[in-house]
C-alpha cells in the first residue's frame, strides 16, 4: 500500500500494459487530475492533500485505475507530460527513460 507522502503513487493497468504514478509534491496532484481529464477529483475533499487521499486510497485507486483502464499505456503518457512522475512499463528500465526524470 502507498504510504501518505506518495499516495496514490502505484502501477495502474491499462488496456496494453502498465502505467506507473508516483507523486512527490503535492502540486503534482492536481496536475495528474487535470491530465486525468478529472480535475473535480483534486477539488474532492476525500483527495484534497497526501493524508486525505491516503484516507481514502481505496477509492482513488479505484477511481484512477478505471481511468487507466480506459486509455493505452502508450497513449495516456503525451497526455501526462509534466504532471507527475509517470511512465509507461514496458520493461524493468522504462521509467529511467522518462523525459520528466531528466528535470
Amino acid at each position: 500500500m502507498a504510504r501518505p507522502l506518495n499516495t496514490p503513487a502505484g502501477s495502474y493497468r491499462a488496456k496494453d500494459g502498465w502505467i506507473a504514478i508516483a507523486l512527490a509534491k503535492e502540486r503534482h496532484s492536481r496536475r495528474l487530475c487535470d491530465a486525468l481529464g478529472h480535475g473535480d477529483l483534486a477539488d474532492d475533499p476525500r483527495f484534497a492533500d497526501f493524508d486525505s487521499r491516503a484516507e481514502h486510497i481505496d477509492a482513488l485507486r479505484r477511481i484512477i485505475g478505471g481511468i487507466a483502464a480506459a486509455r493505452t499505456a502508450r497513449k495516456s503518457s503525451p497526455n501526462w507530460d509534466m504532471t507527475a512522475t509517470r511512465s509507461p512499463l514496458w520493461s524493468a528500465t522504462a521509467p529511467l527513460n522518462c523525459p520528466i526524470n531528466e528535470e
